[in-house]
């Protein structure tokens, strides 16, 4: 309803009949629609000739539009500025005369308050009809000359003709009537009107005729109206020869980019100066007027008028930004018939014929930027830049040229105008996590400085390289010497070119009052803004000298021909496209603030970038994204537009959308509304449905569809247009949604689909996208690829001993020290406890095993949590391209080299091998038997022995777990971590801890109290429950505690602090034994054991087999049994199969021993036979 009432309002504040139900079918509901369809397929030759024909259409079309009234269809004040000078010299060269009437409708402002807008345009058009029927039409001019005022020129007239042509004008207008706006009753058009007649000479100037009509005009208004009046005289007005040429200046001297405003100022004075000192232009004095164009559109509109109407400036230089030199070429150089001379690069979509270029476009600044960064850096971006037409367009061609060469965009944002440091400081974690080799900043002054102090303050500019078409000497003096080192820039111009002009310029800069010496010695600076401004003073001051006049015309047709022998170098104007062409420098930034030249790219003319090519479809497709017809609803922001493209009604919603305020919208062109780069095919798409059938049509969800408000600023936008008659006029309502929340929301809603949301790193999906287009570059630049699958060991027992927020900060820790090194590396979040990384290296294996050394090295985590250290490793598998050219497949090689590591080279790696995927293949086989509910029928426990060595005789057994699966046999070493890392062994350790007590249960039964200690081994990740399991399991049983042993590996124990010590005292609390077992295979030392709460050290076979026969291991050995002993722990050896290693093990102390060479695990039948000899006194060893 809000939605409904607010359209009904606007329609009665525009003097519409319309109701509620007429304007239901443009309002209520956005159709889905469809997403813009693919490039057409066509070749290369057959686009670029489409394209060069659309932009001799645009242009042939710019030309008649730029002159010719969109209201009444007649000329305009840029028609008239640009004939009027040679009517009047062609008169002078025969001695004739000109005559001119002003022509205004009475009381047109009252008609329009009480009518409304639309009912004074239909006066207009009546005026407009009639005027044009009074002249011959032939050598006759009419324009358009004000809001109700128009303008005949009768080049060759007298007085007598003149006003017969006036009397005609009365006449034929007493024929027209109109209706009453409140009554039956038709109402008159009347006029008054001004003339004034002189005759041409060559000396004089046409502005006294006209100001003669201005007067006569105001005589016939005070006489009472609807009547003409004859000027008395013309006075004449002669040049004076000494008279100044004055050129206005908009210098940004506050808002965004005001740290310019100084130096572009003393920049345009220099070359003032410049042309004085050589005379002037042909004797007169050049003089420069300054305004601050304040950094916004709507401030260098009213500055840039101030200097043309109150200053008298026949020409404007500026702005620095894109948005307001838009600005100030639609609504001021255009209808005053001014050239704008611009200093700036930009974009490249202004096609005015009042508008001069003389700053670079993208192809002469980015296509040289573009390639040297990626040989230098790497072929992936981010692009970020401020939400307008300059940072938007000038990315776009960075794309384009990016994508040409075979790059990737890796990310792109657009940020407000000053967007604080929350929001700046997500920029730079979103550039970090996306792995971009370049980040390409796009901002304004203020806002570039804050995005490259946060880029250092996340170390991005040590990591990736930063280069941009937008930073100097002034940016850069207000970084520290650490922060602005080491940045890329591509620019027409820096203080280092040399050229005799540059010395020449830079010598009269060091002059300058108030300058204390070149930059970085001084405060004397000159960026490419200030060249740019004393290049275009330089343009103005050479295309004045050779006018024969100072008419607008007679600048336009020099400045189209100019040449400008610059500080940069020969700057030529293109006269087809009022762009120069320029050279282009690319730097680097030094600590010192100074700029040293590392490149550069020849002159080259400006081309029209492609956006600005390629044609946008409004046309109404399904782009399969439902735009919430509620957005429109609850905004309510209607327009009323007639069918020449001009607003006639607003609401306050609508002119709170995009920017102005209420009592602008009227008669605004709607096209003002459009970003610049779709005004053409906007346009085109309007005036089809106008001349259409339909009557209704939707563009919500068109991708790319954008509002343009009057800062310049882009927004999303969703609209529904719908066809009106009224009173027999057709009128389009337009409703309107701004869906920028709903395209942030989708793009929040990719990046969760994308990337790990814990981490911040891509997740699989993203990862083998960007793998897959590493793939496809890698042999073209002579790179080629590793990939690295890496699994976090032990990080369930994390989970398990510390919670998994511990287990999450293991993680956070790894990500971030992975993707600060392999530099440049992508690194993804595989699953649970896995990453993965792919690095783009030269060919060799210097440079592959330099990646692996680095990812293993940060891999290892060491985390301070809730007041522990945990500690934990990491095991790697590596592949190369060479194994694959599928993304897909170079992960499975990686994460089978990788599994293959687990066996052998726990926290390790391993180089991909052919038989590695039948491992890998093997191990998934595996993890599915683990998971069958009928997993414990197919387990068993085997009993090996352990024997005294001080008695001679078994002293118990410990319990090795055994699994024939549907496809045989696995053992242990094999089935065990793949149980750990799935989660399956909490299931079968329980189940090995019932029915190794039973068993022990049942030796109790069989031989009461004289029984066999049972060892039972637990994985680390049972430690926490592990008290509590064994302590209810022994009550039920009634079994003495005493004769347990629990062992727990030492690498299980590695990554564990005080923690899993508590651990393992609260078993010890129960009465269990605790063993170490493995001993020596893991990290921890004596001195670490020395703390652990345990009983045994089971010393691994890897220490015992051959200790013999070799003189080191036989002392390490003797060393640890002592030092066992001193800490009062027994000792038991494990793997014992040679006679010699226990005769061995006998000297040194050692307490027990197992091995084949003692006894093989057997069955428990087997175990209680031998337990039965041994405690009837018959020894017998196995």
């Amino acid at each position: 309803m809000e939605f409904r009432d607010a359209a009904i309002q606007v329609a009665k504040m525009a003097g519409l009949g319309m109701t509620a139900a007429s304007l239901a079918a443009g309002a209520v509901r956005y159709r889905r629609v469809r997403a813009e369809l693919a490039a057409e397929r066509r070749s290369t030759s057959q686009l670029k000739a489409e394209q060069a024909k659309d932009l001799s259409r645009a242009k042939a079309e710019l030309e008649v539009a730029a002159r010719k009234d969109s209201l009444t269809g007649v000329g305009n004040r840029r028609l008239l500025d640009h004939v009027i000078e040679r009517m009047w010299r062609q008169q002078a060269a025969i001695g004739g005369s000109m005559a001119v009437l002003l022509v205004d409708i009475d009381h047109f402002r009252a008609l329009n308050e009480l009518a409304g807008h639309m009912r004074g345009d239909d006066y207009l058009r009546v005026v407009a009809k009639v005027l044009q029927s009074a002249i011959s039409g032939e050598r006759d001019l009419l324009v358009r000359y004000g809001g109700d005022a128009f303008l005949v020129v009768l080049p060759g007239a007298h007085e007598p003709s003149a006003l017969r042509c006036a009397g005609r004008i009365h006449s034929l207008l007493r024929a027209e009537a109109l209706p009453h706006p409140t009554s039956e009753v038709s109402e008159r058009v009347t006029v008054s009107i001004g003339v004034a007649q002189t005759r041409a000479t060559e000396t004089a100037l046409v502005e006294p005729l006209i100001e003669a009509a201005e007067e006569a005009l105001a005589a016939a208004k005070r006489a009472g109206r609807n009547r003409t009046e004859l000027a008395t005289s013309v006075r004449p007005h002669v040049r004076d020869p000494a008279e100044p040429w004055r050129i206005g200046l908009l210098a940004p001297f506050s808002g965004v980019v005001s740290m310019y405003g100084e130096e572009i100022h003393r920049a345009a004075q220099m070359a003032v100066q410049a042309v004085n000192e050589a005379g002037g232009i042909n004797g007169r004095p050049l003089e420069l007027e300054v305004a601050d164009d304040g950094s916004q559109p709507a401030s260098a509109v009213a500055a840039a008028a101030k200097l043309v109407d109150e200053a008298g400036c026949v020409a404007l230089i500026g702005t620095l930004l894109s948005n307001s030199r838009i600005a100030v070429a639609e609504q001021v150089a255009a209808p005053r018939g001014v050239p704008l001379l611009s200093f700036s690069f930009y974009e490249g979509g202004i096609t005015d014929p009042w508008f001069f270029n003389f700053a670079a476009v993208p192809n002469q600044q980015i296509e040289a930027l573009v390639p040297y960064l990626m040989s230098r850096f790497g072929k992936r971006f981010y692009f970020a830049g401020n939400n307008y037409e300059w940072p938007r367009g000038s990315i776009d061609a960075a794309k384009r040229i990016l994508a040409a060469r075979g790059g990737e965009v890796v990310g792109e944002e657009y940020l407000p105008f000053a967007p604080g440091e929350a929001r700046v400081t997500e920029l730079m974690g979103n550039v970090a996590s996306s792995h971009a080799q370049v980040f390409v900043p796009y901002f304004a002054g203020l806002d570039q400085v804050g995005v490259l102090r946060a880029a250092y303050t996340a170390g991005l500019t040590r990591s990736i390289g930063i280069g941009m078409g937008h930073f100097d000497p002034v940016l850069a003096s207000m970084l520290t010497p650490e922060e602005r080192a080491g940045l890329i820039v591509a620019n027409t111009y820096f203080m280092g070119v040399d050229t005799p002009v540059n010395r020449a310029v830079l010598h009269r800069l060091a002059e300058w009052p108030g300058v204390t010496g070149l930059w970085p010695e001084g405060n004397g600076i000159l960026t490419n803004f200030g060249e740019g401004a004393w290049v275009c003073v330089q343009a103005f001051a050479e295309a004045a000298r050779v006018t024969r006049d100072d008419s607008p015309a007679s600048l336009v047709a020099a400045l189209e021909q100019v040449v400008v022998a610059a500080p940069q170098g020969t700057v030529t104007m293109e006269p087809a496209t009022h762009h120069a062409a320029v050279g282009c420098f690319i730097a680097e930034s030094s600590a010192d603030g100074s700029f040293a030249v590392v490149a550069r790219a020849g002159s080259a003319p400006a081309r029209t970038p492609e956006r600005f090519l390629v044609r946008y479809r409004f046309d109404d497709d399904d782009s399969g994204e439902d735009v919430e017809v509620g957005s429109s609803q609850r905004d309510g922001a209607v327009l009323i537009v007639d069918p020449a493209g001009m607003v006639k009604g607003a609401n306050r919603a609508a002119a709170t959308m995009f920017g102005y305020e209420s009592e602008e919208m009227a008669d605004l062109d709607v096209r003002a509304l459009v970003p610049p780069h779709l005004r053409r095919d906007f346009f085109r798409y309007f005036e089809a449905f106008v001349a259409s059938q339909q009557n209704e049509r939707a563009l919500a969800g068109r991708p790319g569809l954008a509002g343009y408000r009057k800062d310049g600023t882009f927004f999303n936008l969703a609209a529904t247009v719908a066809k009106h008659s009224i009173d027999g006029r057709e009128l389009i309502v337009a409703s309107l949604a701004d869906v920028q929340d709903l395209v942030q929301a989708r793009q929040r809603r990719h990046r969760l689909i994308t990337h790990d949301p814990l981490t911040g790193l891509v997740n699989r999906r993203l990862f083998l996208q960007r793998l897959a287009s590493a793939i496809g570059r890698a042999p073209d630049d002579g790179h080629h690829l590793v990939v690295v699958s890496i699994d976090i060991d032990g990080l369930a027992l994390v989970n398990e001993r510390f919670g998994t927020g511990a287990g999450d900060a293991v993680l956070v820790d790894v990500a971030h020290r992975l993707s600060e090194r392999p530099a440049g590396a992508v690194v993804a979040r595989i699953s649970d406890d896995r990453f993965a990384l792919f690095a783009e290296i030269p060919t060799s294996a210097e440079a592959r095993a330099a990646v692996v050394a680095d990812a293993a090295a940060a891999a290892n985590a060491i985390v301070e949590f809730a007041g522990s250290t945990i500690t934990t490793t990491a095991t790697l598998g590596v592949a190369g391209d060479s194994d694959s050219d599928s993304a897909e497949d170079l992960l499975a090689h990686a994460e089978a080299a990788m599994y293959d590591a687990k066996t052998t080279a726990r926290g390790g790696w391993r180089f991909y091998q052919p038989n590695q995927q039948r491992l890998a293949e093997r191990r998934h086989r595996i993890d599915e038997m683990l998971r069958d509910p009928e997993l414990e029928s197919q387990l068993a426990l085997h009993y090996q022995p352990i024997v005294s060595l001080g008695l001679n005789e078994v002293i118990g057994a410990e319990a090795l777990l055994r699994w024939q699966s549907p496809t045989g046999p696995v053992g242990p070493a094999e089935f065990i971590p793949i149980a750990e890392s799935n989660g399956t062994i909490m299931r079968i350790g329980r189940w090995v801890i019932e029915q190794g007590l039973q068993a022990l249960a049942g030796f109790h039964d069989d031989f009461g109290s004289h029984t066999p200690l049972l060892s039972i081994n637990i994985s680390p990740l049972q430690l926490p429950q592990a008290a509590k399991m064994f302590g209810d399991l022994l009550d039920d049983l009634g079994l003495d505690a005493s004769e347990v042993l629990v062992e727990v590996t030492e690498t299980g124990l590695d990554s564990l602090d005080e923690g899993a010590n508590a651990d393992l005292a609260a078993i010890k609390a129960v009465g269990l034994g605790v063993a170490i077992d493995d001993f020596g295979t893991g990290t921890s030392g004596l001195s670490v054991v020395s703390r652990m709460n345990i009983d045994t050290l089971k010393i691994d076979r890897s220490f015992v087999d051959g200790a013999f026969n070799l003189p080191r291991r036989r002392k390490l050995l003797g060393a640890i049994v002592s030092m066992a002993h001193a800490l009062g722990l027994s000792v038991i050896a494990e793997g014992v199969e040679d006679p010699r290693d226990l005769e061995f093990l006998k000297t040194v102390g050692c307490d027990a021993a197992q091995g084949y060479l003692l006894a093989k695990p057997m069955p428990l039948a087997d175990l209680q036979q031998l337990w039965r000899e041994s405690t009837s006194g018959v020894h017998q060893q196995a």
